[in-house]
């Protein structure tokens, strides 16, 4: 299962590498999570910007996985639980400062046990709807944001973090 999460994160990393547009300035982003099935965990992140020429408005594509460590049912030893998330966001323009953004994506839920007993282990695939905000340029940028699955985990998960690089 390891394994597999390692290998998913590296195709992560290299496609988000290869799909930045020239000049672009990627983001990368760690941070601190809890999702209402899932537990607390930590993720990983890129973002990548992409200009109005390529898709007509301004938009970031975040790739990144988070790796949760759910409580177990009694009596199981292992317990493990990955999503991996495809999500493409497009900043609200208020102010500097202040910048929120909304957004759609997938996500990959990867569940497991060592127990039989425990509550659902399987992968499944669902729908991100994002909500967001970034804080203003620097070493690192604070960010938060709320990450609906519709469909296969179906969670609300609520992510605090910080991006390093990225001009936006």
């Amino acid at each position: 299962m390891r394994k597999k999460t390692v290998v998913w994160l590296a195709a992560l990393v290299v496609a988000g590498t290869m799909a930045s547009p020239a000049g672009a300035q990627v983001a990368v982003g760690v941070s601190a999570n809890y999702g209402t099935e899932s537990d607390f965990g930590v993720g990983a992140r890129l973002m990548i910007p992409f200009s109005r020429v390529r898709v007509g408005v301004a938009s970031q594509v975040q790739l990144g996985g988070d790796l949760f460590f759910p409580g177990t049912v009694e009596g199981a030893a292992d317990a493990s639980w990955v999503d991996l998330n495809g999500n493409v966001v497009f900043p609200l323009r208020f102010s500097e400062g202040f910048r929120p953004y909304l957004g759609v994506g997938l996500n990959l839920a990867v569940r497991s046990s060592d127990d039989t007993l425990a509550d659902d282990p399987g992968t499944k695939a669902g729908i991100n709807v994002v909500g967001g905000w970034r804080g203003s340029r620097g070493a690192a940028a604070p960010f938060a944001e709320v990450r609906g699955v519709i469909g296969g985990a179906e969670q609300l998960v609520l992510t605090f973090g910080f991006a390093f690089g990225g001009g936006r």
